[in-house]
């Protein structure tokens, strides 16, 4: 019987051992990571609030090159923070991030972002400064750095900034389109116009991009300046008016005349009549509409029915 106790007791003290060895092999950070992706996010905090901060903090190098885990730390709760919808407390957890000094470019784009969002537009120009070079090929970077610009009402910069992505990616003119939309709340309409029409010709424009077109063309006096310029049977290019778009054609150029009073008198006379016989054959209508009108004659009855 004793020992039968012993070797229970050896059993339990080598599963207490082995559970206590588990315990202390957990990686909270592989455990916040999973639940990050698995859209777990308070348990995702939780397990971050477990990671001894002050242990990973010593444990940097001396090189000043920064804490690997350190960093990851705070970028994976900065991400959930961020998805949380929790900006204040994401700000303050990418910022720490970067203060690692190893931070990669898609952690500044994250901080961008939350400021951006918190409407700190010079903080977003000032941290993709700070990226460095790694940041000019990525786009969307750009479109940051011209609406910052341009909300912080330098406008200008906002123009250049588009001007030189579009030197960078010739084929996304997605920057040449923001900049006729730049132009026309600038009401630089004319700039607009030739702009704009560079973009529709190089590109698949939607309707949204043909209507901002039409108000710079409307705001900018094209119509009527297209009309001045088209010479017999040339068609204009397309314009817009209040109705739509069309094109012109002008098909024969007539010389002005100053009509005499009677000829005046005489279309006046023309439009009353013809205004008065558009009144009647309203009136007409209506009354047949409200008439339940029997047609005795078979013969007649299908001429009445046919009638427009």
């Amino acid at each position: 019987m004793k020992l039968i106790h012993i070797l229970l007791l050896a059993l339990l003290m080598v599963a207490g051992s082995t559970m206590a060895a588990d315990s202390e092999e957990v990686n909270y950070l592989e455990l916040a990571a999973l639940m990050l992706r698995d859209g777990n996010l308070d348990r995702a905090i939780i397990a971050l609030d477990q990671v001894d901060l002050e242990q990973m903090a010593l444990e940097q190098t001396d090189s000043g090159e920064g804490n690997s885990d350190l960093l990851r730390y705070y970028t994976l709760r900065g991400m959930a923070h961020l998805r949380r919808d929790e900006p204040e407390a994401a700000v303050d957890a990418f910022e720490k991030a970067v203060n690692t000094g190893i931070a990669e470019s898609v952690v500044y784009i994250y901080l961008a972002q939350v400021y951006f969002q918190l409407e700190r537009y010079t903080d977003v120009l000032a941290t993709l400064d700070s990226a460095g070079p790694s940041l000019d090929r990525i786009s969307s970077v750009y479109h940051m750095r011209a609406q910052c610009n341009w909300l912080l009402d330098q406008y200008a910069l906002a123009l250049a900034t588009l001007d030189v992505a579009n030197e960078v990616f010739p084929e996304d003119k997605t920057f040449l389109r923001r900049k006729v939309f730049f132009l026309v709340e600038l009401g630089l309409f004319q700039e607009a116009v030739e702009q704009g029409r560079v973009y529709l010709r190089e590109s698949e424009g939607s309707l949204k991009d043909y209507v901002a077109l039409g108000n710079a063309l409307r705001a900018g006096g094209e119509v009527d300046e297209a009309i001045e310029l088209l010479e017999q049977n040339q068609l204009s290019e397309v314009l817009a008016t209040d109705a739509g778009f069309a094109f012109i054609l002008l098909e024969q150029i007539t010389p002005s005349e100053n009509p005499t009073a009677e000829q005046i008198k005489s279309v006046r006379e023309q439009l009353a009549l013809r205004i008065q016989r558009l009144a009647m054959q309203r009136m007409a209508d209506e009354l047949l509409a409200d008439a339940d009108v029997v047609v005795m004659d078979r013969a007649l009855h299908w001429s009445w029915k046919s009638a427009p």
